[in-house]
C-alpha cells in the first residue's frame, strides 16, 4: 500500500553508484571508473558540461528512485535511465546555455 510503501528503496551507496553508471555510459562502459576519464575530459573543454552531465544523471537516477516501486528491473542496473538524463541534460545546457554566452 502506499502508507507502508519504502520512498527511496536504495542505500546511498548503490545511489551514487548508478548515478556513476550513468555517466559511465556515455562511454558504453560498465565500469564504474570509466566515468573518471569522461570527468577529466569534460573538466578540461568545458567545466558547465561536467556539471551538467552529472546533474542530469542524478535528477534521473533521483527520479527513478522515488518513482519506482521495484528496483531490481534489469533496466535500472544498465544505467540506462542515468545515460537518457545526462544526455538531455547536456545538449539542452549546451545547445541553450553555452551557445548564447
Amino acid at each position: 500500500t502506499i502508507a507502508t510503501r519504502d520512498w527511496f528503496p536504495i542505500s546511498p551507496m548503490e545511489y551514487a553508484t548508478e548515478i556513476g553508471y550513468g555517466v559511465a555510459m556515455l562511454q558504453f562502459s560498465m565500469s564504474i571508473y570509466s566515468a573518471l576519464p569522461l570527468s577529466i575530459g569534460l573538466a578540461c573543454c568545458s567545466p558547465i558540461m561536467l556539471v551538467t552531465t552529472w546533474f542530469g544523471s542524478f535528477v534521473g537516477i533521483s527520479t527513478l528512485a522515488c518513482l519506482m516501486p521495484e528496483w531490481t528491473i534489469p533496466s535500472v542496473r544498465l544505467g540506462l535511465y542515468g545515460i537518457n538524463s545526462s544526455i538531455v541534460m547536456s545538449v539542452l545546457v549546451g545547445n541553450f546555455f553555452i551557445l548564447n554566452l
